[in-house]
């Protein structure tokens, strides 16, 4: 018995020596090789956890560290992981539990605080993480994540001026440029911000990806795929012949026009999404790509091209317009939808970080590329806090 504990310890600092230095993959498998001698050691498990953590192979963290607490409760380090491993696996409330542990056991680390406050946030508990990140902030103003996650909240909320100030002390601790730019651009009207960060919509959209069908159909009251198909100058009952569906998503606008189309194409800037569209087995082709490098890229030319709630996460559309106009087929028709600007105001970033497009705006895009307006239609596209929020549903055909 003393022989399999002596090998145990052997392995064990092995593993410690590995850890310090960084070399975390020698680490784990030294921590595994203690285990195999001193099975359920605590200190073992614990840090077998922590390194797993490290690796961030947090699925296989999270039980290693669950055991090895089970038996060391007041580890502190150990609670302060599994909160790092749950919120990284989307485990909020558990996650949320194990960080208060560890600041209950006086585990001073700042990352902990920032993670609690997210946790809160995700929870939909918008006044305690509004608490918890100004907490933070008063005792360690040089942390820019937790100024934009402020600001954010703030914006929830409608408090503009505060969501702004937020923005700002982020921007001046260091926050990414471009995104404090864009969404101070969005709460203040200044600066000129034509596109999105294309980092910004992919992950919005990897993240929704899971609920989108449900939240935007059933949550929001969605219908634009179906106001927009329903637009179309065609009879219900001809074929559309080549469709391209750019932003397709889950495939909602897909549903409406597979049975019609010849050969439909789906694209989409989210792995995620397309993922989900995928499944449905409509596309006879899919391809995750930014709607701008995918049309720039491409030789095919599409007889019906949808981009049903598209336009207003991209911001400026003159490149999108330049590059659709050789896609479209002649007499070919291009259909989507924007939310209503007033004339005048160009392409608008609002504070929903949504852009408005203005009719102006769009007449004169479509006549510089060599598309005639067929129609409009004005109508929600979704609603928002009960509210609808105003669309057009725009048909255009190739000249």
């Amino acid at each position: 018995m003393q022989d399999q504990f002596e090998l145990g310890r052997q392995a064990f600092l092995q593993g410690v020596s590995c850890f310090e230095r960084g070399a975390l993959a020698e680490a784990e498998a030294a921590f595994v090789q203690a285990l195999q001698h001193v099975p359920g050691r605590a200190s073992v498990l614990l840090n077998l956890g922590l390194t797993r953590v490290r690796l961030q192979r947090h699925a296989d963290a999270v039980p290693v560290l669950q055991q090895a607490l089970a038996a060391e409760a007041e580890a502190a380090d150990g609670w302060a992981a599994l909160g790092f491993s749950l919120s990284a696996l989307g485990r909020w409330e558990e996650a949320l539990a194990a960080l208060e542990r560890a600041q209950a056991l006086g585990w001073p680390d700042v990352q902990v605080a920032l993670r609690r406050a997210e946790a809160l946030a995700r929870l939909a508990r918008w006044a305690d993480a509004q608490a918890a990140y100004t907490h933070l902030l008063a005792r360690h103003p040089a942390l820019p994540d937790a100024w934009m996650a402020l600001g954010e909240l703030h914006r929830q909320a409608g408090r503009l001026d505060e969501e702004a100030a937020a923005y700002r002390n982020g921007q001046a601790h260091g926050a990414d440029a471009a995104w404090a730019s864009y969404l101070l651009a969005a709460v203040t009207h200044s600066g000129d911000v034509a596109r999105a960060p294309l980092g910004y919509v992919r992950n919005l959209f990897d993240e929704y990806a899971a609920d989108f069908d449900h939240h935007l159909v059933d949550q929001l009251g969605y219908q634009g795929h179906r106001t927009l198909v329903a637009s179309l100058p065609v009879p219900a009952t001809a074929t559309l012949g080549r469709v391209l569906d750019l932003g397709c998503g889950t495939g909602l606008c897909g549903t409406l026009v597979r049975s019609r189309a010849s050969h439909l194409t789906g694209v989409d800037v989210s792995p995620d999404m397309v993922a989900k569209a995928s499944e449905r087995g409509l596309y006879d082709r899919l391809q995750e790509a930014d709607l701008h490098r995918f049309l720039s890229d491409t030789d095919q030319t599409w007889d019906v091209v949808l981009a049903a709630d598209v336009f207003i996460y991209v911001g400026a559309l003159d490149q999108a317009f330049a590059l659709l106009q050789p896609r479209v087929s002649t007499g070919g028709w291009l259909a989507f939808t924007v939310e209503a600007g007033a004339p005048g105001t160009g392409a608008r970033l609002l504070p929903s970080l949504r852009y408005s497009h203005a009719p102006d705006y769009l007449r004169d895009l479509a006549d510089r590329n060599g598309f005639d307006w067929h129609s409009t239609r004005s109508a929600p596209i979704r609603y928002d806090q009960r509210q609808p929020v105003p669309g057009d549903y725009v048909v255009l055909r190739r000249r």
